[in-house]
């Protein structure tokens, strides 16, 4: 599978659009299922991100369960990326967000982080 470096970096600067540009990108080329998958829960995370900084509550709940389900059953995500705090941090953005009706700032969204400190990210 192609590098995810530059969608995580772009991620984790809080430049979601450009993010899922990226990840979108990287999916067209892609012919692997579980590959395809894994970046459609990136996909699906970055946008939902993007629609919560455009006051789209409905359609960041939305991308957001869709994208931690995806990531979630994602093996090729576990195997790249340090998924379970990420997961984690996903379903409790989630839950301020929907049930508690708090408003974050994008500061207060989580990072990706490698697995390994092989990528760009790893270590942040």
């Amino acid at each position: 599978m192609g590098n995810t470096d530059e969608g995580v970096v772009l991620f984790n600067e809080g430049r979601f659009f450009e993010a899922h540009d990226a990840w979108r990108e990287q999916w067209l080329d892609t012919h692997d299922v579980h590959d395809k998958e894994f970046l459609q829960g990136l996909i699906a995370v970055a946008a939902a991100m993007h629609h919560y900084t455009r006051h789209d509550i409905p359609g960041f709940q939305k991308l957001l369960a869709d994208g931690i389900a995806m990531l979630h059953k994602s093996s090729e995500a576990r195997r790249i990326l340090d998924c379970e705090p990420l997961l984690e941090a996903l379903r409790t953005l989630q839950n301020d967000i929907i049930t508690r009706k708090k408003h974050l700032s994008t500061q207060d969204f989580p990072h990706i982080l490698y697995r390994t400190s092989g990528g760009p990210a790893g270590g942040e």
